[in-house]
């Protein structure tokens, strides 16, 4: 891998990491809501509602770098080393876990995407979300050959969400 497409990866990564940095901030607030507590955020300052530190990153980070550290182990066929970086990162308590992915992991037992269905299902169908979304620029940086690049992209949605309009969303957005 030449010096040049290194650098392109580390540079969407840490603006990835940068932009949920400065987010975090206002997450779920309104506009109207941030215009009166911040008037502008062109900084990052932390805080929101989970009172971070300046600089520190939310879940979308942490799972984003799971997912590389999946492919990293297992470029081939990464789903199950994907999964197992989702354990241990998850096993750290994080102070941000979404309500799908929070359901998923109750319900995990050795098969992922058994456990995003029995999800959906106790979730009355809205499994959508945008967790892989959030999470799924490795995989753009991570294959060049566009069909590989699909069928992970899918499969990794697939995994926390049981919804085809998420891993729409994902194919969209790496495309």
């Amino acid at each position: 891998m030449g010096e040049n497409v290194l650098d392109r990866i580390k540079g969407g990564l840490f603006g990835l990491a940068i932009g949920d940095a400065l987010g975090a901030t206002t997450e779920f607030m309104s506009a109207g809501e941030i215009r009166g507590t911040h008037g502008k955020v062109a900084d990052i300052i932390g805080g929101g509602w989970l009172d971070l530190p300046p600089g520190e990153v939310t879940d979308d980070t942490a799972m984003t770098i799971a997912v590389a550290k999946g492919i990293i182990r297992n470029k081939e066929n990464p789903i199950t080393a994907i999964g197992e970086e989702f354990l241990k990162w998850y096993k750290t308590n994080p102070p941000d876990v979404g309500n799908i992915i929070r359901t998923v992991f109750s319900l995990y037992a050795g098969d992922w995407f058994d456990a995003a269905y029995r999800a959906c299902r106790k979730l009355g169908g809205k499994c959508a979300g945008n967790g892989s979304l959030m999470r799924c620029l490795p995989i753009a940086l991570a294959y060049a050959d566009q069909e590989k690049m699909e069928e992970v992209t899918v499969l990794h949605s697939n995994m926390t969400h049981h919804d085809s309009q998420a891993a729409e969303a994902c194919l969209i957005y790496l495309n």
